[in-house]
């Protein structure tokens, strides 16, 4: 039997939540969605091994930890080091991209305004036909 896939979406948008699982039931419903609304939040979770995600989705514009401060701390938690962190968040410049991959993000994604964009780049990001 395979291990099921985890996703954790770090966002203190709830509507961006709601956008986002909607997302991922529509290309696979087995996949399993972890929430957490704040970096601190997860950070505390991730350090617990309350959260294993396959796959960490992370917004920028949070209070009062941002998520380059996050990713920061993420990526010196052990077994996190290697979890692919993409930067999910709604305005992502040259200056974002630079600062957060050098911290170890894995990619970046604006988030966007039809759900079918998003389907299509999980589906690319998680290897899913």
């Amino acid at each position: 039997m395979e291990k099921p896939v985890y996703c954790l979406l770090i966002d203190d948008d709830e509507d961006d939540k709601e956008f986002f699982n909607h997302a991922l039931r529509n290309i696979d419903p087995d996949i399993l969605l972890q929430y957490s609304p704040s970096g601190d939040d997860a950070i505390k979770n991730l350090k617990a091994g309350r959260y294993k995600p396959d796959y960490i989705f992370l917004d920028l514009n949070m209070m009062p930890m941002n998520g380059i401060e996050s990713l920061a701390k993420m990526k010196k938690i052990a077994g996190c080091a290697d979890t692919p962190v993409i930067i999910y968040s709604t305005l992502i410049n040259e200056n974002i991209k630079y600062q957060t991959l050098s911290l170890g993000a894995f990619d970046h994604f604006q988030k966007p305004a039809l759900q079918k964009e998003l389907e299509t780049y999980l589906k690319r990001v998680m290897l899913i036909e």
